[in-house]
């Protein structure tokens, strides 16, 4: 069977879905994969590894909102699954389905209002995010309780404010994976996206509101709030300065 080795997927989000974020399923074998810096926000389930003899790492995940739990590992087989430094947050279950011959381990995580508790590990916390740095998706609010709770004291949750690599770079390039200083936000061609993905008449989403997509994602904790724009503000700011 193939074997892929070396996968590594940053800055991603899945939000507002009916079925599964994330799956990593089949008998190939995966290999030192790593997930870092993702948002799993409103979905039925979070992650879950299926089969194969795989071998996944996470880290800094905001996940949450989720009627089925936020990580699995079903028939397992030799996989391994470590989650570490990640928000769950009102998830049926954090952590399920350690069975077979699979691991699952996790640690520094910070998880809240869950239907079923499952986070005891080294360094776990249980308190609200939401009050405790969590104001948008898409960052961590410096000087708040999540910026230092992780492993070391470092970060807990996904940060995805500055581009990923330089225009155009491919896998393999020079700093194709690196974090760069440039913006993300806001996000290009909006105008194009709204009209491409709400054509047909859909209203769910962003579609449901005049929202740019950024503005939508920005503020998507804060639905019925005045919409803001933080991602032009400086997180370390006090004063509403622009970067």
């Amino acid at each position: 069977m193939p074997v892929h080795s070396g996968t590594r997927v940053s800055g991603t989000m899945v939000l507002n879905v009916k079925g599964a974020a994330i799956g990593l399923d089949g008998y190939g074998k995966v290999d030192d994969a790593h997930i870092q810096d993702t948002v799993i926000w409103n979905a039925a389930s979070g992650l879950f590894m299926n089969n194969g003899d795989h071998a996944l790492t996470v880290n800094r995940m905001t996940i949450g909102k989720l009627s089925k739990p936020a990580f699995a590992l079903y028939a397992g087989r030799e996989s391994t699954l470590d989650v570490q430094n990640s928000i769950i947050a009102n998830v049926d279950r954090a952590f399920s389905g350690e069975m077979g011959r699979g691991k699952l381990t996790h640690q520094y995580n910070n998880c809240h209002a869950n239907n079923h508790r499952s986070c005891y590990a080294t360094g776990e916390t249980s308190f609200n995010p939401l009050t405790g740095g969590l104001k948008h998706l898409p960052r961590i609010e410096m000087a708040s309780a999540l910026k230092k709770a992780g492993d070391a004291g470092h970060q807990v949750g996904a940060q995805i404010v500055n581009r990923i690599g330089g225009n155009g770079s491919m896998f393999g390039d020079s700093g194709f994976n690196a974090e760069t200083t440039e913006n993300l936000w806001p996000w290009p061609y909006e105008d194009r996206l709204r009209s491409d993905l709400c054509a047909d008449g859909v209203v769910r989403g962003f579609c449901a509101k005049s929202l740019s997509l950024t503005d939508y994602v920005w503020n998507y904790l804060t639905p019925n709030a005045q919409i803001v724009r933080p991602y032009a503000i400086s997180e370390h700011s006090r004063d509403n300065k622009k970067n």
